[in-house]
């Protein structure tokens, strides 16, 4: 997912950035605040205009709290609200945009934007919020056509680079998009969500030294999430570099105690022989997934024709006919009547 524009860091790994949410505003009493919040709201563009109802100040700050919290669904109903009491609030309908879209709300959220944007047709953030409510119903390529514009004008925005980025490599762009990657990293080092995404689609373009490299960085710069690791260490294993790989996995397998792909690759390797007559890990492939020519042997007439089981007849014992089985019970049964009967008759019963 792009990272989305967000209001307080709110992002995922692999999503879409969403621009930061208008500013909150102040309370009133303050001169100094105010006068404050009055050049940041300028400096938006067109984005936030001081409200002029105290009552919509109040839900507006009410819907930043949902908002703040994820709950979509009231933080747009709080806008709303907001937006009725003022129509002029224009963060309050900047941050709609996001609760519309994150309800699935996209033609709704797509409405207000462009209103937003017949207001002030050049402001960045909003056209960066509809190409975020694009990318969410699934229209990547009109999303990228967004954030190339946006790139015209501010080529080292960072959440712009890093959602064409994303958007490239989802559309099979993966060098241009790894071309990007480098030039943020390089300039924004401390971005290690662009890092992380640098070195994930290294390691997909087969590019394993650099890529090793990058999540190396990752790992000492401690941003590293178990999906990270777990990737590092399949690296590591490619480099036959199996105690690496190993002591990554552990790390892995702390980080998310839940991580059954961690914890199975851990294992795997830890069960390998040393074969290699170096010390080193060589992993022996699996066994036999037909179990059936695992289990069938000689003795029970193997291997018919066609991977048919065999019949089961048991090699220890001699067949036996239906005729001679039939007699034997039959004479195991007459035998106690005849004994009884003889031993009356001779008396020895008696």
């Amino acid at each position: 997912m792009i990272r989305s524009p967000r209001r307080g860091g709110l992002s995922a790994a692999a999503a879409l950035r969403f621009p930061p949410a208008a500013v909150r505003l102040p309370p009133a009493g303050s001169v100094l605040i105010a006068l404050i919040a009055l050049l940041a709201l300028l400096a938006l563009g067109g984005c936030a205009t001081p409200p002029a109802s105290p009552l919509a100040l109040d839900w507006y700050e009410l819907g930043n709290a949902w908002y703040d919290l994820g709950k979509w669904e009231r933080a747009g109903a709080a806008y709303a609200n907001a937006i009725k009491l003022d129509p002029e609030l224009k963060a309050a309908s900047f941050n709609m945009v996001r609760a519309l879209a994150e309800t699935g709300a996209y033609g709704e959220a797509l409405a207000t934007a462009d209103r937003l944007l017949e207001e002030d047709p050049g402001n960045v953030r909003v056209l960066a919020a509809k190409a975020f409510v694009l990318h969410k119903q699934g229209e990547d390529e009109a999303a990228l056509a967004i954030y190339e514009e946006l790139l015209l004008v501010e080529p080292y925005a960072a959440d712009a680079v890093y959602n064409a980025a994303l958007l490239r490599a989802a559309l099979g762009q993966g060098e241009k998009a790894l071309t990007d990657l480098e030039r943020l990293v390089a300039a924004k080092p401390e971005d290690t969500e662009a890092l992380a995404l640098f070195a994930r689609l290294l390691a997909d373009a087969e590019r394993r030294d650099e890529a090793t490299a990058a999540f190396e960085r990752l790992v000492a710069l401690g941003k590293a999430d178990a999906a990270a690791l777990e990737r590092l260490a399949g690296l590591y294993e490619k480099a036959r570099e199996y105690d690496k790989a190993i002591e990554t996995l552990v790390a892995a397998s702390g980080t998310a105690p839940g991580r059954a792909s961690a914890w199975f690759a851990l294992a795997r390797l830890r069960l390998a022989e040393a074969e290699d007559g170096k010390g080193g890990l060589e992993v022996r492939p699996g066994t036999e997934e037909d179990y059936r020519s695992t289990l069938r042997s000689s003795r029970w007439g193997a291997a018919l024709k066609g991977g048919m089981l065999p019949e089961m007849r048991n090699p220890e014992m001699n067949p036996t006919s239906t005729a001679r089985a039939v007699a034997f019970w039959l004479v195991l049964g007459l035998a106690p009547f005849v004994i009884l009967v003889a031993g009356y008759a001779t008396g020895l019963w008696t």
